[in-house]
Parts: structure tokens; sequence; C-alpha cells
């Protein structure tokens, strides 16, 4: 989010784009004073330096397009878990779409914690 190069009005919505991962955004307006500190507050929390302690069990969901990106999320969770040392579990929910079988699937090569 902090990449952005670029940001226009569309639609009344400030539109940010520019960004190094290729992507734009407008929920967020990274302009305004609010926004800037929910993002500090809410970056504060996934490290656990404010109310939630950094040993609290961390549940993540990443919504992927296919089941192709179930490799990136190896990468996905050990950075999670290089990000978080002091955390004792951490989980990732990954929702697959485009898939023709439906239900639960367990990647266990993604390892218990």
């Amino acid at each position: 989010f902090l990449t952005y190069s670029t940001y226009n009005v569309q639609n009344g919505y400030v539109v940010f784009g520019g960004t190094r991962w290729g992507g734009s955004f407008w929920h967020h307006n990274l302009e305004v004073p609010l926004t800037k500190s929910d993002m500090s507050r809410r970056v504060e929390r996934f490290f656990g330096k404010g109310s939630v302690s950094p040993k609290m069990p961390r549940l993540f969901a990443r919504v992927v397009n296919s089941s192709r990106e179930v490799e990136a999320a190896k990468r996905l969770r050990r950075t999670l878990q290089d990000a978080l040392p002091e955390c004792e579990e951490i989980f990732l929910l990954l929702i697959v779409d485009l898939q023709q079988a439906s239900g639960p699937i367990y990647v266990s090569e993604l390892g218990t914690n």
C-alpha cells in the first residue's frame, strides 16, 4: 500500500495506483490522518504491540483463485512465522476458488503450527 505512485478521483473515490505489486486500491484514503492512525494501530496489533499479546494464536484467511496458489501458502506461512516469532500458533485458512470438488482439504505439508 505504501508504494503507490499515482492517485486520482474516480466516481467520488480516491484511487491509488502505480503500486510495486501492480494493483490499485480505493477502499482506504492514505492521505487522511484517521486512515494513517487506523493503519498504525492495525500494524501494532498485528505484531502484538497493542492490547493483544504477541503469543496469542493467530488465524489468517487468504482467498486464492486456484489450487496452483496453494504452494505459495507455504511461503506465506513461513513469512508469518518469521514476522511473529513469539506467536505460539499460526493458522492459515485458504479459500480456493475455481475447484471441481467441494469441501475442506487439509494440507499436511504446512505442518501443525
